[in-house]
């Protein structure tokens, strides 16, 4: 039997940029990315100025041979037009002007990698929904691997329930579902994450309030608040992490950009969940996988939700882990939950156990590793989620 430690570790090259978001989402796969294998990060804010000076061939010459390199869509996308536009929203390592000169040189690198590095993964590090045809060219001329969900999770206009309702509603296409349906033997599967440090083990007894609806205000989050404040029969409703108070201290972080204004945003955000037995969610009339469908049942509270696209491909079972509700009945649904605590604690454990066993950090690490050592080995064809198991589509010999 070949011991698993004993085989060559992946070499790994990453480039973008160092910042820090409102969402953890890029932190947490980062930090995957660098247990994947033997990683390195280049970019702003991952290597010092001399460093960028010499340039990223420079950089691979001393540094490497690396087995991958994978670039996120704010560096592949970037144009002098857009100049530092996608550099906002986060708190930065670096200053743009400084930079300028990094991205046209990772541009160049990557699209020229395939001479030094074997093969190249696209990390889409963005809301996809208006990705342009121009766009989407760029990167299928890459022929890079995608380290994002398969196609049974993205939605196409024509299946988006309350489209309309969004006030983004106007720039939605479906250029990003349509190219991933062709794209199938290049996805890398990858989902929202927790570390195992984001686990609350409090029984819900301790929380102080019923039931929460944290996050930005999408149609069917606004709707399910309006109805749980509309009901108005005891139920103890959280207001801290939704509404005017987000939104003062989501319009802070952005006129500061401080690591303090961050840390405030998102301790609050999770002290929401944490204090709160139930919280609602859902991934707008995009139907998206977001973080939230992990954070929720990780930090030991119940899933109420919206389902997104695919959602019992990944582990979800409405009644089992989980509970499926409608927005604009939520208030009956919580009330007739709270009446069988024992039921509620049950649900609680059982979501928390199944975003251990599936989406943890030590999960996602193995799964991402295994599809990586498929890739060098040249028999990747693609990977999916069906019915709450990774399948790592192989070539036959």
């Amino acid at each position: 039997m070949v011991n698993q430690h004993m085989k060559s570790k992946v070499r790994i090259l990453v480039l973008g940029t160092n910042r820090l978001y409102i969402n953890k989402n890029m932190a947490v796969v980062n930090s995957i990315l660098k247990q994947s294998g033997l990683t390195r990060f280049y970019g702003p804010g991952y290597v010092d100025s001399k460093t960028l000076k010499k340039g990223l061939s420079a950089f691979v010459d001393a540094t490497g041979p690396y087995d991958i390199v994978i670039i996120d869509a704010v560096t592949l996308f970037w144009t002098k037009k857009n100049g530092a536009d996608p550099l906002k929203g986060s708190f930065n390592y670096f200053s743009y002007s400084d930079i300028e000169h990094c991205f046209q040189d990772m541009i160049d690198f990557f699209l020229n990698s395939s001479k030094s590095i074997p093969h190249k993964v696209f990390y889409p590090n963005f809301d996809p929904y208006n990705v342009s045809n121009q766009q989407l060219e760029l990167l299928e001329s890459t022929e890079s691997y995608l380290l994002t969900r398969d196609s049974k999770f993205w939605l196409k206009k024509e299946q988006m329930e309350d489209l309309e309702m969004e006030k983004f509603s106007n720039s939605v296409n479906d250029n990003w579902a349509e190219f991933i349906d062709k794209s199938g033997e290049k996805i890398v599967s990858f989902h929202g994450t927790v570390g195992e440090d984001e686990f609350k083990y409090h029984p819900l007894e301790f929380r102080s309030f019923d039931v929460a609806v944290p996050g930005v205000g999408y149609y069917n989050r606004a709707k399910a608040l309006d109805n749980l404040k509309l009901v108005n029969n005891g139920i103890k409703l959280s207001l801290d992490g939704q509404g005017i108070k987000r939104k003062l201290r989501s319009r802070f972080f952005l006129l500061t950009q401080t690591r303090k204004s961050l840390s405030d945003y998102q301790e609050t955000f999770f002290r929401t969940i944490e204090d709160s037995k139930m919280c609602f969610t859902c991934g707008s009339a995009l139907g998206y996988s977001i973080r939230k469908f992990v954070e929720i049942p990780s930090r030991g509270g119940v899933l109420l939700c919206k389902p997104f696209a695919g959602f019992k491909h990944v582990g979800y079972l409405s009644g089992k882990n989980c509970f499926a509700v409608e927005p604009d009945t939520i208030g009956d649904r919580v009330t007739q939950l709270l009446g069988d605590m024992d039921e509620l604690e049950r649900v609680a454990r059982a979501g928390q156990e199944m975003v251990l066993d599936l989406h943890s950090f030590s999960s996602r690490v193995s799964q991402i590793r295994s599809m990586f050592e498929s890739m060098i080995d040249n028999d990747f064809e693609g990977s999916e989620w069906l019915d709450g198991n990774l399948n790592i589509i192989k070539a036959r010999c």
